[in-house]
Protein backbone atom coordinates (compact mmCIF):
# COMPACT_ATOMS: atom_id res chain seq x y z
CA UNK A 1 0.00 0.00 0.00
CA UNK A 2 2.78 2.26 1.03
CA UNK A 3 4.48 1.71 -2.60
CA UNK A 4 0.95 2.70 -4.22
CA UNK A 5 0.90 5.28 -2.18
CA UNK A 6 4.02 6.85 -3.38
CA UNK A 7 3.53 6.40 -7.22
CA UNK A 8 0.09 8.06 -6.90
CA UNK A 9 1.89 10.81 -5.46
CA UNK A 10 4.04 10.82 -8.32
CA UNK A 11 1.55 10.51 -10.74
CA UNK A 12 1.42 14.57 -11.39
CA UNK A 13 5.42 15.42 -11.33
CA UNK A 14 5.19 11.88 -14.18
CA UNK A 15 2.65 14.03 -16.13
CA UNK A 16 4.58 17.00 -16.02
CA UNK A 17 7.90 15.26 -16.97
CA UNK A 18 6.21 13.88 -19.92
CA UNK A 19 5.08 17.73 -21.45
CA UNK A 20 8.60 19.23 -20.60
CA UNK A 21 10.31 16.20 -22.81
CA UNK A 22 8.37 17.13 -25.60
CA UNK A 23 9.40 20.99 -25.40
CA UNK A 24 12.78 20.46 -24.39
CA UNK A 25 13.62 17.59 -26.97
CA UNK A 26 12.14 20.57 -29.90
CA UNK A 27 15.41 21.66 -32.14
CA UNK A 28 16.05 25.29 -31.98
CA UNK A 29 14.35 25.50 -35.81
CA UNK A 30 11.25 23.35 -34.61
CA UNK A 31 10.87 26.02 -32.31
CA UNK A 32 11.25 28.97 -34.45
CA UNK A 33 8.45 27.19 -36.83
CA UNK A 34 6.23 26.99 -34.17
CA UNK A 35 6.59 31.08 -33.48
CA UNK A 36 6.05 31.57 -37.20
CA UNK A 37 3.30 29.55 -37.23
CA UNK A 38 1.91 31.12 -34.23
CA UNK A 39 2.00 34.44 -35.34
CA UNK A 40 0.24 33.87 -38.58
CA UNK A 41 -2.50 31.61 -36.69
CA UNK A 42 -3.18 34.46 -34.36
CA UNK A 43 -4.07 36.98 -37.12
CA UNK A 44 -5.62 34.54 -39.83
CA UNK A 45 -2.76 35.64 -42.25
CA UNK A 46 -2.48 33.26 -45.24
CA UNK A 47 1.26 32.63 -45.89
CA UNK A 48 4.74 33.44 -44.75
CA UNK A 49 8.33 32.54 -45.81
CA UNK A 50 11.15 32.89 -43.65
CA UNK A 51 15.20 32.50 -43.63
CA UNK A 52 17.77 33.05 -41.09
CA UNK A 53 21.96 33.71 -42.57
CA UNK A 54 25.06 33.13 -40.29
CA UNK A 55 28.40 34.05 -41.46
CA UNK A 56 27.31 33.59 -45.43
CA UNK A 57 25.68 30.09 -44.41
CA UNK A 58 21.86 29.73 -44.87
CA UNK A 59 20.68 27.87 -41.07
CA UNK A 60 16.92 28.15 -42.07
CA UNK A 61 14.57 28.25 -44.76
CA UNK A 62 11.11 27.52 -45.44
CA UNK A 63 7.25 28.68 -45.87
CA UNK A 64 4.33 28.45 -43.85
CA UNK A 65 0.78 28.20 -44.49
CA UNK A 66 -0.88 29.11 -48.56
CA UNK A 67 0.46 31.07 -51.08
CA UNK A 68 -3.19 30.79 -52.50
CA UNK A 69 -5.78 30.03 -50.28
CA UNK A 70 -8.02 29.46 -52.97
CA UNK A 71 -6.31 26.44 -54.41
CA UNK A 72 -4.34 25.56 -51.87
CA UNK A 73 -0.92 25.84 -52.83
CA UNK A 74 1.60 25.86 -49.85
CA UNK A 75 3.52 28.55 -49.41
CA UNK A 76 7.81 27.81 -50.19
CA UNK A 77 11.31 28.74 -49.44
CA UNK A 78 10.78 29.75 -53.39
CA UNK A 79 7.77 31.75 -53.13
CA UNK A 80 8.25 35.21 -53.97
CA UNK A 81 6.36 37.95 -51.96
CA UNK A 82 6.22 41.40 -52.11
CA UNK A 83 8.81 43.08 -49.70
CA UNK A 84 7.18 46.85 -49.95
CA UNK A 85 9.21 49.14 -48.26
CA UNK A 86 12.07 46.75 -47.86
CA UNK A 87 13.16 48.36 -51.25
CA UNK A 88 14.63 50.97 -49.71
CA UNK A 89 17.39 49.91 -48.54
CA UNK A 90 18.52 48.07 -51.76
CA UNK A 91 18.00 51.65 -53.50
CA UNK A 92 20.12 53.21 -50.89
CA UNK A 93 22.81 50.56 -51.62
CA UNK A 94 22.53 51.65 -54.93
CA UNK A 95 22.84 55.41 -54.70
CA UNK A 96 25.91 54.68 -52.05
CA UNK A 97 27.67 52.41 -54.80
CA UNK A 98 27.20 55.32 -57.01
CA UNK A 99 28.53 58.04 -54.74
CA UNK A 100 31.93 55.49 -53.55
CA UNK A 101 32.17 56.18 -57.08
CA UNK A 102 32.09 59.80 -57.81
CA UNK A 103 28.59 59.54 -59.67
CA UNK A 104 26.75 61.31 -57.26
CA UNK A 105 27.20 63.89 -54.23
CA UNK A 106 25.59 63.17 -51.81
CA UNK A 107 24.99 66.68 -50.57
CA UNK A 108 24.30 68.10 -54.34
CA UNK A 109 20.83 69.28 -54.75
CA UNK A 110 18.61 67.13 -56.37
CA UNK A 111 18.64 69.03 -59.95
CA UNK A 112 22.23 68.29 -60.41
CA UNK A 113 21.11 65.11 -61.09
CA UNK A 114 17.13 65.83 -62.50
CA UNK A 115 16.90 69.48 -63.78
CA UNK A 116 13.27 68.92 -64.04
CA UNK A 117 12.99 68.65 -60.52
CA UNK A 118 11.00 72.00 -59.40
CA UNK A 119 13.06 74.03 -57.28
CA UNK A 120 12.00 74.89 -53.47
CA UNK A 121 12.07 76.37 -49.96
CA UNK A 122 15.44 75.24 -49.62
CA UNK A 123 17.70 72.80 -51.78
CA UNK A 124 16.28 68.99 -51.56
CA UNK A 125 19.80 66.80 -51.47
CA UNK A 126 20.57 63.39 -52.21
CA UNK A 127 21.72 62.66 -48.31
CA UNK A 128 17.89 64.15 -47.30
CA UNK A 129 16.03 61.92 -49.48
CA UNK A 130 17.94 58.93 -48.29
CA UNK A 131 17.15 59.93 -44.39
CA UNK A 132 13.55 60.87 -45.18
CA UNK A 133 14.76 64.48 -44.04
CA UNK A 134 13.57 65.96 -47.66
CA UNK A 135 10.35 67.15 -46.72
CA UNK A 136 8.40 65.22 -49.51
CA UNK A 137 5.05 64.11 -48.56
CA UNK A 138 4.02 60.20 -48.48
CA UNK A 139 0.90 59.13 -49.53
CA UNK A 140 -2.24 61.15 -48.08
CA UNK A 141 -3.96 58.50 -47.22
CA UNK A 142 -4.90 55.00 -48.48
CA UNK A 143 -7.30 55.81 -50.64
CA UNK A 144 -4.70 58.05 -52.66
CA UNK A 145 -2.51 55.06 -52.72
CA UNK A 146 -5.26 52.91 -54.03
CA UNK A 147 -6.01 55.12 -56.91
CA UNK A 148 -2.27 56.05 -57.76
CA UNK A 149 -1.70 52.41 -58.05
CA UNK A 150 -4.82 51.74 -60.44
CA UNK A 151 -3.41 52.75 -63.08
CA UNK A 152 0.59 51.92 -64.91
CA UNK A 153 3.22 54.71 -65.42
CA UNK A 154 5.33 54.77 -68.17
CA UNK A 155 8.43 55.03 -65.76
CA UNK A 156 9.56 56.36 -62.70
CA UNK A 157 10.28 59.91 -64.55
CA UNK A 158 6.24 60.12 -65.54
CA UNK A 159 5.68 59.06 -61.95
CA UNK A 160 7.32 62.52 -60.26
CA UNK A 161 4.04 64.34 -61.24
CA UNK A 162 2.48 62.83 -58.31
CA UNK A 163 3.98 64.78 -56.20
CA UNK A 164 7.20 66.90 -57.32
CA UNK A 165 5.08 70.01 -57.31
CA UNK A 166 3.51 69.63 -54.18
CA UNK A 167 4.79 71.86 -51.15
CA UNK A 168 7.39 70.21 -48.78
CA UNK A 169 5.85 69.32 -45.16
CA UNK A 170 9.30 71.16 -43.86
CA UNK A 171 11.53 72.80 -45.01
CA UNK A 172 14.33 69.74 -45.71
CA UNK A 173 16.89 69.36 -42.88
CA UNK A 174 14.35 70.97 -40.39
CA UNK A 175 11.99 67.73 -40.13
CA UNK A 176 11.83 63.92 -40.81
CA UNK A 177 8.76 62.95 -42.70
CA UNK A 178 8.70 59.32 -43.61
CA UNK A 179 7.79 59.29 -48.06
CA UNK A 180 8.54 56.24 -50.39
CA UNK A 181 8.05 59.51 -52.87
CA UNK A 182 11.60 60.44 -51.76
CA UNK A 183 12.66 57.43 -52.78
CA UNK A 184 11.29 57.57 -56.09
CA UNK A 185 13.49 60.17 -56.84
CA UNK A 186 16.68 58.61 -55.82
CA UNK A 187 15.48 56.00 -58.41
CA UNK A 188 15.39 58.39 -61.25
CA UNK A 189 18.43 60.22 -60.12
CA UNK A 190 20.23 56.87 -60.47
CA UNK A 191 18.98 56.65 -64.11
CA UNK A 192 19.70 59.94 -65.16
CA UNK A 193 23.56 58.98 -63.98
CA UNK A 194 24.01 55.59 -64.93
CA UNK A 195 21.73 55.90 -68.58
CA UNK A 196 20.37 52.41 -67.76
CA UNK A 197 16.83 51.80 -66.02
CA UNK A 198 16.51 51.35 -62.48
CA UNK A 199 15.82 47.59 -62.40
CA UNK A 200 18.80 47.37 -64.55
CA UNK A 201 20.79 48.89 -62.78
CA UNK A 202 20.44 47.22 -59.72
CA UNK A 203 19.89 43.58 -61.02
CA UNK A 204 24.00 43.95 -62.23
CA UNK A 205 25.15 46.05 -59.70
CA UNK A 206 22.97 44.40 -56.62
CA UNK A 207 21.40 41.50 -57.47
CA UNK A 208 23.97 39.47 -59.51
CA UNK A 209 26.49 40.47 -56.53
CA UNK A 210 24.50 39.43 -53.95
CA UNK A 211 23.35 36.29 -55.66
CA UNK A 212 19.30 37.24 -55.60
CA UNK A 213 18.43 35.42 -58.49
CA UNK A 214 14.55 35.71 -57.60
CA UNK A 215 14.45 39.48 -57.05
CA UNK A 216 11.89 41.51 -59.62
CA UNK A 217 9.71 44.07 -60.23
CA UNK A 218 6.29 43.34 -59.14
CA UNK A 219 4.96 43.63 -62.58
CA UNK A 220 0.74 42.50 -62.05
CA UNK A 221 0.37 42.01 -66.34
CA UNK A 222 3.88 39.73 -65.85
CA UNK A 223 3.42 36.31 -65.75
CA UNK A 224 6.08 35.48 -62.55
CA UNK A 225 6.56 32.00 -61.12
CA UNK A 226 6.08 31.39 -57.83
CA UNK A 227 4.48 34.59 -56.74
CA UNK A 228 2.10 34.54 -54.03
CA UNK A 229 -1.07 35.86 -54.33
CA UNK A 230 -2.00 39.21 -52.51
CA UNK A 231 -4.56 39.51 -49.18
CA UNK A 232 -6.31 41.75 -46.93
CA UNK A 233 -8.37 41.47 -44.01
CA UNK A 234 -11.60 43.10 -43.72
CA UNK A 235 -13.11 45.44 -41.08
CA UNK A 236 -13.93 42.00 -39.33
CA UNK A 237 -10.56 40.62 -39.93
CA UNK A 238 -11.85 37.86 -42.39
CA UNK A 239 -9.39 37.56 -45.29
CA UNK A 240 -9.99 39.09 -48.74
CA UNK A 241 -8.23 39.58 -51.55
CA UNK A 242 -6.32 42.38 -51.56
CA UNK A 243 -6.55 45.31 -53.79
CA UNK A 244 -5.06 45.38 -57.44
CA UNK A 245 -2.35 47.95 -57.58
CA UNK A 246 0.36 47.85 -60.14
CA UNK A 247 3.76 49.17 -57.87
CA UNK A 248 5.31 49.78 -60.99
CA UNK A 249 5.36 53.53 -60.14
CA UNK A 250 7.33 53.18 -57.19
CA UNK A 251 9.60 50.77 -57.64
CA UNK A 252 12.67 52.36 -55.83
CA UNK A 253 10.48 52.79 -52.51
CA UNK A 254 8.03 49.80 -52.19
CA UNK A 255 7.95 47.83 -55.75
CA UNK A 256 10.07 44.48 -55.78
CA UNK A 257 9.51 40.75 -55.47
CA UNK A 258 11.62 38.80 -53.28
CA UNK A 259 12.40 35.34 -51.39
CA UNK A 260 13.21 35.39 -48.02
CA UNK A 261 15.94 33.99 -48.66
CA UNK A 262 17.48 36.27 -51.50
CA UNK A 263 16.76 39.10 -48.78
CA UNK A 264 18.93 37.29 -46.25
CA UNK A 265 22.03 37.41 -48.95
CA UNK A 266 21.30 40.90 -49.53
CA UNK A 267 21.72 41.72 -45.93
CA UNK A 268 25.01 39.81 -45.56
CA UNK A 269 26.42 41.44 -49.06
CA UNK A 270 26.01 44.41 -47.17
CA UNK A 271 27.41 43.55 -44.00
CA UNK A 272 30.46 42.14 -45.55
CA UNK A 273 31.37 44.59 -48.14
CA UNK A 274 30.15 42.63 -51.40
CA UNK A 275 27.78 46.20 -52.52
CA UNK A 276 29.68 48.97 -50.45
CA UNK A 277 32.51 49.62 -48.19
CA UNK A 278 32.99 48.73 -45.05
CA UNK A 279 33.10 52.39 -43.76
CA UNK A 280 29.87 53.11 -46.27
CA UNK A 281 27.51 50.58 -44.22
CA UNK A 282 28.60 51.85 -41.33
CA UNK A 283 27.20 55.23 -42.44
CA UNK A 284 23.79 53.71 -43.53
CA UNK A 285 23.62 52.63 -39.89
CA UNK A 286 24.12 55.73 -38.42
CA UNK A 287 21.20 57.61 -37.25
CA UNK A 288 20.47 60.81 -39.55
CA UNK A 289 20.28 64.10 -37.95
CA UNK A 290 18.10 67.15 -38.25
CA UNK A 291 19.38 70.59 -38.33
CA UNK A 292 18.61 71.43 -34.41
CA UNK A 293 20.63 68.55 -33.80
CA UNK A 294 18.30 65.73 -33.10
CA UNK A 295 18.61 62.42 -34.20
CA UNK A 296 16.56 60.51 -35.93
CA UNK A 297 15.45 57.02 -35.87
CA UNK A 298 16.58 56.42 -39.87
CA UNK A 299 19.91 56.34 -41.28
CA UNK A 300 20.61 56.28 -45.08
CA UNK A 301 18.26 53.43 -46.31
CA UNK A 302 17.88 51.79 -42.35
CA UNK A 303 15.58 51.97 -39.53
CA UNK A 304 18.71 52.49 -37.02
CA UNK A 305 16.80 53.97 -33.65
CA UNK A 306 17.53 50.85 -31.63
CA UNK A 307 21.33 49.93 -33.67
CA UNK A 308 22.78 51.28 -30.28
CA UNK A 309 20.98 49.74 -27.79
CA UNK A 310 19.60 46.78 -29.58
CA UNK A 311 22.79 45.63 -31.83
CA UNK A 312 20.31 45.51 -35.32
CA UNK A 313 19.54 47.25 -37.92
CA UNK A 314 15.86 47.01 -39.78
CA UNK A 315 13.34 47.53 -42.47
CA UNK A 316 9.49 46.76 -42.18
CA UNK A 317 7.23 46.36 -45.14
CA UNK A 318 3.87 47.03 -45.40
CA UNK A 319 1.07 47.35 -48.74
CA UNK A 320 -1.49 45.88 -50.44
CA UNK A 321 -1.14 42.12 -49.33
CA UNK A 322 2.28 41.95 -47.88
CA UNK A 323 3.74 42.78 -44.32
CA UNK A 324 7.30 41.84 -43.66
CA UNK A 325 10.36 42.58 -42.16
CA UNK A 326 14.70 42.55 -42.37
CA UNK A 327 17.02 42.57 -39.57
CA UNK A 328 20.41 42.74 -40.21
CA UNK A 329 22.69 41.92 -36.92
CA UNK A 330 26.43 43.15 -37.93
CA UNK A 331 27.90 42.16 -34.67
CA UNK A 332 27.26 38.39 -35.43
CA UNK A 333 26.77 38.67 -39.10
CA UNK A 334 23.43 37.23 -39.18
CA UNK A 335 20.31 37.91 -40.87
CA UNK A 336 16.99 37.54 -40.62
CA UNK A 337 13.69 38.28 -42.90
CA UNK A 338 9.76 37.25 -42.45
CA UNK A 339 7.85 38.26 -45.34
CA UNK A 340 3.97 37.73 -45.19
CA UNK A 341 1.49 37.76 -47.97
CA UNK A 342 -1.39 39.75 -45.91
CA UNK A 343 -1.44 43.84 -45.33
CA UNK A 344 -2.17 45.19 -41.96
CA UNK A 345 0.42 42.57 -39.84
CA UNK A 346 0.78 43.40 -36.58
CA UNK A 347 4.18 43.07 -34.24
CA UNK A 348 6.03 41.43 -37.18
CA UNK A 349 9.22 43.04 -36.14
CA UNK A 350 8.56 41.47 -32.42
CA UNK A 351 8.34 38.34 -34.00
CA UNK A 352 11.44 38.03 -36.06
CA UNK A 353 13.41 39.73 -32.93
CA UNK A 354 11.87 36.34 -31.62
CA UNK A 355 12.92 34.41 -34.02
CA UNK A 356 16.37 35.66 -33.81
CA UNK A 357 16.33 34.85 -30.33
CA UNK A 358 16.01 31.29 -30.36
CA UNK A 359 17.69 30.58 -33.40
CA UNK A 360 20.61 32.01 -31.55
CA UNK A 361 21.97 34.37 -34.07
CA UNK A 362 21.03 37.88 -31.62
Amino acid sequence: MRTMSRITHLRPFILILFILIPLRSQTPWARVDSIVTAYLAGQNIPGASMAVMRNGTLLHSRGYGFSDLENRVPAEARTKFRIASVSKPITAAAVMQLAERGRIDLDAPVQRYIPEFPVKQRAVTMRQLLGHRSGIRHYRNVDEELRIGGRSYRDLTEALSLFMHDTLMHLPGAGYTYTTFGYNVLGVAVERVTGMPFTEYVRKNIFDLAAMPNTVPDRPNTIIPFRTRPYSPDSGGTVRNADVIDPGYKVPGGGFLSTAEDLVRFGDAMMTGRLVRPETFAAMSTPQRLDDGTATVYGLGWDVGAYAKEGYIAHRGGQQGATCVLLLFPSTRSSVMLLTNMDRGRNILETALEVARTAGVR
